[in-house]
C-alpha cells in the first residue's frame, strides 16, 4: 500500500533483540530478562503506530471506492485481502502469546492474563519450548513454531498474490527478507531448523518479545 522499508527505530529494536539474544545465550540475568520485557514494550507500540497508519490508508481506499467504485474496486480488494491476512496472522499470534504467559503462570480460567511485565515466571523456558517445539528436539516440527512458520508462508504468498502486476519478484525479495523463515546455512548451536533457532530453549519473556516483534513485521509488510 505505501513505502516499504524498516524504519530507524525498527532496525535498532531488531538488532537490540538480536544482542540480548546473544547474551541470553551466555547468561540469563534479571537484566537481561527485563530488558526483553522493555523491548517487547517497544515492538508493541511501533507496531500499534504502523496498524494505526494502515488504517488511514484504508480509510482512503473508502473514499476513493465512494468516488468511483468501479475505478478502484480491483486494488481495493486486493488492499482487503492483504488487511484480512495480516489481521488473521497477528490474531493467531495473540492467541498464542496468551496461551503461553497464562501456561507458564498457571493462570486459572476465568483470571485476567497479566502483561509481560507482570508475569511471575519470566525466565520460564520449559514451557515456550513444550509449547513452541513440542517433543521433537531434533527437527522442532511437533509444536506450534511450524504452525507459524507456514502462516508466515501463507501470508507472503498472499502478499506477493496481491502485488501490482509485474512486481511480484520485487515483493517476493522484500517478503523473503522482512518474514524470513529460512533454515540457518550452518547449525547455530546444533540448532538447523528455523523452529529451532527461533524457539528452543528461550525464556518466555524472549519467545513473547520475539512474537510481538513477527506481529510488527506482518504489519510492515501489509503496509509495503
Amino acid at each position: 500500500m505505501a513505502g516499504g522499508k524498516l524504519s530507524p527505530r525498527q532496525k535498532m529494536i531488531n538488532m537490540m533483540y538480536l544482542v540480548l539474544t546473544a547474551l541470553l545465550a551466555l547468561n540469563v540475568t534479571k537484566e537481561v530478562i527485563n530488558a526483553f520485557v522493555t523491548i517487547n514494550e517497544s515492538v508493541e507500540l511501533s507496531k500499534d503506530n504502523i496498524d494505526k497508519k494502515n488504517q488511514m490508508t484504508y480509510e482512503l481506499f473508502k473514499q476513493q471506492m465512494d468516488n468511483d467504485a468501479k475505478k478502484y474496486s480491483a486494488v481495493n480488494e486486493q488492499a482487503q485481502n492483504v488487511r484480512k491476512g495480516a489481521t488473521d496472522l497477528n490474531k493467531y499470534i495473540d492467541e498464542l502469546k496468551v496461551k503461553l504467559i497464562r501456561t507458564a503462570d498457571k493462570i486459572d480460567d476465568g483470571l485476567p492474563t497479566p502483561k509481560l511485565h507482570d508475569m511471575e515466571n519470566k525466565e520460564d523456558y520449559d514451557t515456550p519450548t513444550h509449547i513452541m517445539i513440542g517433543d521433537d528436539d531434533a527437527q522442532g516440527k511437533k509444536g506450534e513454531a511450524l504452525v507459524l512458520r507456514n502462516k508466515l508462508d501463507a501470508f507472503k504468498k498472499l502478499i506477493v498474490s496481491n502485488a501490482p502486476k509485474g512486481s511480484e519478484a520485487d515483493y517476493q525479495k522484500r517478503m523473503d527478507n522482512l518474514l524470513s523463515t529460512n533454515d540457518p546455512t550452518k547449525k547455530e548451536d546444533g540448532k538447523g531448523t528455523w523452529e529451532l533457532v527461533s524457539f528452543y530453549h528461550n525464556p518466555i519473556v524472549a519467545t513473547v518479545a520475539l512474537l510481538t516483534k513477527f506481529q510488527s513485521d506482518v504489519r510492515n509488510a501489509e503496509s509495503q
